[in-house]
């Protein structure tokens, strides 16, 4: 899952960073998310901070829009199960 401000930033130069592969649609979602993010009141802060309403409100906007959604969330796939 992508985590503003930690997922966008590699440790090794090599690292291509995240480049989602699956995409979430929460446009229904989105309201009841960002409540849920106040609750977390050190980790947001105000813009331009990585983690703050208008920075993740544009970054669902981002995902869903690379989707065909209003808002989505990005996943990396990195294994797959099938029974």
């Amino acid at each position: 899952y992508e985590t503003p401000s930690e997922t966008d930033f590699g440790i090794d130069p090599r690292d291509s960073g995240f480049k989602p592969t699956v995409f979430i649609d929460i446009s229904k979602q989105l309201d009841r998310k960002l409540e849920l993010m106040r609750i977390y009141e050190s980790e947001i802060g105000d813009f331009p901070f990585p983690r703050s309403e208008t920075a993740l409100t544009a970054l669902a906007h981002l995902r869903g829009s690379q989707a065909g959604f209003l808002a989505g969330e990005g996943f990396m796939l990195l294994r797959e199960w099938i029974n």
